[in-house]
């Protein structure tokens, strides 16, 4: 939420689309980080997701202020979902890599 008032001067104005917008990006890459290897399938979501996005803000403009949404609302809205979503990743890799799982020694034993 800082973040998004420290990149966005009008945040307050345009909080729904600043939200779920950032919202979408963190659980999709939340979704991309616990998975294991990505399927057809997975990916095949993952495109439907963003059409389902993209539809909702065309079918709901009155709570989205499509003007606003340009190259420099992406990068920010990316940056702002980085901002949230690396350190808790970076952290899963980092406790993995000291105290890997189970499954994973197996495999690595099994090499």
């Amino acid at each position: 939420m800082l973040a998004s008032i420290a990149l966005f001067n009008d945040s307050f104005a345009n909080i729904v689309t600043i939200t779920f917008s950032a919202l979408i990006v963190i659980e999709l890459a939340n979704v991309y980080s616990s998975v294991n290897h990505l399927t057809f399938l997975m990916i095949l979501s993952i495109l439907f997701t963003i059409v389902v996005y993209a539809g909702s803000i065309i079918l709901f403009n009155n709570y989205f202020d499509t003007s606003y949404i340009t190259f420099d609302f992406i990068w920010k809205i990316a940056l702002i979902a980085l901002a949230a979503w690396f350190p808790i990743h970076a952290g899963i890799v980092i406790y993995e890599c000291i105290d890997p799982p189970e499954e994973k020694k197996i495999r690595s034993g099994a090499k």
